[in-house]
């Protein structure tokens, strides 16, 4: 029977993940907090250089005053970004470094647990290789929410609005560009799923291969086995280069169309703006803040094949762990009924110790 490989036990892998997350929640929301005010913030400037283009296109001079007070503000600004991104930085490393390790901790001590049964089927280098993946597939998911996936989702909608307070007509082109890119993204990532998956459990596989030859060291040259272990670990090797440079390929693909569609909808969104211009309807201000926009929207848009392959690879490698976590205990040690209202002492009762010094002397005379 195929594996069904679009079942990565997502729950699974967030339960267990959440357990050792709500031990350090203050980090946690700090460090969504900071990155939702810097997305705000790389809104909303670009409306104030909106404001100083629309002064100096006026070219008069008695406005320099207004126009060096919106730099200043745009200078407060970008210093409170800074800060900001300061804070949400400090506060990611605390927190990712904290659950990494409480997660090689909560892999370590329920492993640990397992019956004999359980090592003797399973190879040791697999298992230590399974809970840094665990850990490491954390690390990947947060790292790619908290710089790509948060920003992505508040300056796309922000960047939509923005432009639908300006010209509705380009907010419209963009929310179809950004709808037909994310599902077009969402549709090829998860038909290559199951490739992310085969790729890491070759990864595990080629870790396991080695750690056994290693550990058998003694009994290969016992046997003369060195052809044979050499033999059967290149065959290992191989299958893992040939599952990864296929994903890789994939990969590629994805890159080709994304790169297709920004090309597509630049080329649009100008094609239309220079009509407007001619016709008055727009100024070159705001043909400027279109471009600040789309830049920004597509570099946020591009991110978004990252964090889906983030997301999969990421619940790939973890899954492996959370399934050994889901897995009862093979012998299980029942807690007994405590006796009650029970009392022990020790009684010496009529108890002599004589040595006879004819025995002393001959263990002395031994010794």
């Amino acid at each position: 029977m195929e594996k069904d490989y679009s079942n990565l036990h997502r729950g699974l892998v967030l339960k267990y993940f959440w357990q050792v997350i709500r031990k350090h929640k203050v980090s946690f929301f700090a460090v969504i907090f900071a990155t939702i005010l810097v997305s705000i913030l790389n809104v909303y400037i670009p409306f104030q250089y909106l404001k100083l283009w629309n002064l100096l296109s006026a070219n008069n001079f008695n406005l320099i005053e207004r126009a060096q007070s919106i730099i200043i503000l745009v200078l407060v600004l970008n210093l409170i970004g800074w800060i900001l991104r300061r804070i949400s930085g400090l506060c990611l490393s605390y927190f990712e470094s904290a659950v990494m390790a409480g997660l090689r901790e909560q892999g370590f001590s329920y492993m640990v647990g397992h019956s004999y049964s359980f090592f003797v089927n399973n190879f040791g280098g697999s298992l230590t290789y399974k809970i840094n993946k665990y850990a490491r597939a954390f690390e990947k998911l947060a790292d790619r929410m908290a710089s790509d996936g948060l920003p992505l989702v508040v300056q796309g909608i922000g960047t939509v609005i923005a432009i639908n307070a300006l010209v509705p007509k380009y907010a419209y082109i963009l929310g179809v560009f950004c709808i037909v890119f994310l599902v077009s993204s969402f549709t090829y990532i998860r038909y290559k799923l199951k490739y992310d998956v085969i790729a890491s459990e070759w990864d595990t596989k080629t870790t396991g291969a080695f750690a056994d030859s290693i550990s058998n060291h003694s009994s290969i040259q016992l046997f003369t086995g060195h052809e044979y272990e050499k033999e059967r670990v290149n065959e290992t090797i191989e299958n893992q280069r040939k599952a990864t440079v296929f994903n890789w390929y994939l990969w590629e693909g994805f890159g080709a169309v994304g790169n297709f569609y920004s090309v597509v909808v630049e080329f649009i969104i100008f094609w239309v703006a220079i009509s407007d211009w001619r016709l008055g309807l727009i100024t070159l201000p705001i043909i400027v803040l279109l471009q600040s926009y789309l830049v920004r929207l597509i570099n946020n848009l591009w991110s978004f094949g990252g964090i889906v392959r983030a997301y999969y690879e990421s619940f790939a490698d973890a899954e492996e762990m959370a399934i050994i976590l889901n897995t009862p205990y093979e012998v299980v040690d029942r807690a007994t009924t405590a006796t009650q209202n029970v009392k022990g002492e020790i009684v010496f009762d009529k108890v002599t110790y004589v040595m006879k010094t004819t025995i002393a002397r001959s263990w002395i005379i031994f010794l």
